[in-house]
């Protein structure tokens, strides 16, 4: 990289993630009015449309923006063709569920524009999955996290006043709440867990499980170099920290167990909360205003997604999106300068009012709403985590096949793991 390119990325960068624009000093002999900045993303047109207009109102920009959404289901096919026959957008809206198929297309900002260690300092700690040894791949811009709704009604009629805190609380609660006939038909569920296919957000449940018992599944390791699977790795103990999870969560759609709460007859899980059939439903906190909509007069509330017992450190999984810019793309310095503007405090907080989501920026977290809703989502979002998904189709399908494997007794649950951790491996080579 040249040596004029780097000073103007860090200049661009550190004035935009302070707060200050610095746009208008930068010519290199072009005028920024021609460039025509794009972005494609998942996210609603319109959403990003009202985004934009506030962003050109706290930014003296002088180029154009545009923004384009692909469907959800399309998106990594889309934006690679597009790539591949240089038609590509400049900027991409980037899921950590996508970010390994797309890492090699990523220009990667460097070290020396924001240090790691401003990094960590500005963003949530689910954020840093977008560090790697090259730079930043991409700069946080939105977290989705899991969090537990809960039916008020259920739960006050059965004289409990709030949901469980934690898993150890989880035995006793799954019996008192669910409720079945002599012939195990289950009626009213306490919670969806132990089945895959019906359980809305299950691979999130699972990981969520499995971070809390220090399994981060695919990690890059302290040396931030290529990514490895760890699902079967050993505690100290000697046992994996994988298998207690899995355990616990199978043990909630066996017949045999007190705790049997859920099959695979039952409809999907969201819709029977929806409906008022479920106590408990394990959700992002993006799905609020669809959960208000279906169903006005549901009386339900929100609480942190349940931990373990004596366990300091809280994680829940999450949906983490970042700005990447494209290696191919024809105007990179004016992508940086919009990308890391978009980073600034005052954007971050225009996004997530727009979005309903909880901002990624550490100084906004420290100033929750104080609002019911958005202060526990906020809380959520400081200890949400992601891990590093080579092909979220795929991997779904691997999560899905260990639960059923289990359930099904074709396999027991360390047999089931290691084939998983093994498909995981081979699909993270073949990336």
């Amino acid at each position: 990289m040249k040596s004029f390119q780097v000073i103007v990325i860090i200049l661009f960068i550190l004035f935009a993630l302070g707060g200050i624009v610095f746009f208008a000093t930068f010519r290199d002999n072009e005028s920024l009015a021609d460039v025509d900045i794009l972005i494609w993303g998942e996210e609603n047109q319109a959403l990003l449309n009202g985004f934009l207009s506030e962003f050109n109102k706290n930014t003296d920009n002088s180029f154009s923006l545009s923004y384009k959404e692909i469907k959800s289901e399309d998106f990594v096919v889309t934006v690679t063709d597009a790539i591949a026959s240089d038609r590509g957008p400049d900027i991409i809206i980037l899921s950590t569920k996508d970010l390994l198929r797309f890492e090699d297309k990523l220009f990667p900002i460097p070290y020396e524009s924001i240090s790691e260690r401003s990094f960590r300092d500005i963003f949530i700690e689910g954020g840093e999955l977008f560090l790697a040894k090259e730079g930043i791949l991409a700069l946080p811009l939105s977290v989705n996290p899991l969090v537990m709704y809960w039916n008020r009604d259920m739960l006050q009629s059965s004289g409990l006043s709030s949901p469980p805190q934690f898993w150890s609380e989880f035995f006793l609660f799954a019996e008192r709440l669910t409720e079945k006939d002599d012939a195990l038909n289950i009626n009213k569920s306490a919670l969806a867990m132990g089945e895959y296919q019906n359980v809305q957000n299950a691979k999130e449940i699972i990981l969520s499980l499995l971070l809390q018992n220090g399994n981060k599944v695919i990690e890059r390791g302290s040396d931030l170099g290529p990514p490895r699977v760890v699902l079967n790795r050993s505690s100290e103990a000697g046992a994996s920290s994988a298998e207690s999870a899995i355990r616990f969560y199978t043990e909630f759609s066996n017949p045999t167990k007190i705790t049997y709460s859920w099959n695979r007859s039952k409809n999907n899980s969201r819709e029977e909360f929806i409906s008022g059939d479920l106590a408990l439903y394990f959700g992002l906190s993006g799905e609020l205003r669809e959960i208000r909509e279906k169903n006005p007069n549901l009386n339900f509330d929100v609480a942190f997604f349940p931990q373990n017992s004596g366990s300091n450190a809280k994680n829940v999984a999450s949906e983490i999106k970042g700005l990447a810019v494209l290696k191919r793309s024809k105007n990179i310095n004016v992508a940086l300068a919009v990308a890391s503007s978009f980073a600034s405090k005052e954007n971050i907080a225009s996004y997530a009012k727009i979005t309903a989501l909880p901002p990624v920026r550490r100084d906004l977290l420290g100033e929750p709403p104080g609002l019911a809703f958005e202060d526990l989502f906020y809380r959520s979002a400081l200890v949400a985590k992601s891990f590093l998904d080579p092909d979220s189709l795929k991997t779904d399908a691997i999560f899905q096949n260990l639960i059923e494997r289990i359930v099904s007794g074709r396999n027991r649950i360390s047999d089931a793991l290691s084939r998983a951790g093994a498909e995981l491996n081979s699909l993270l080579v073949d990336n």
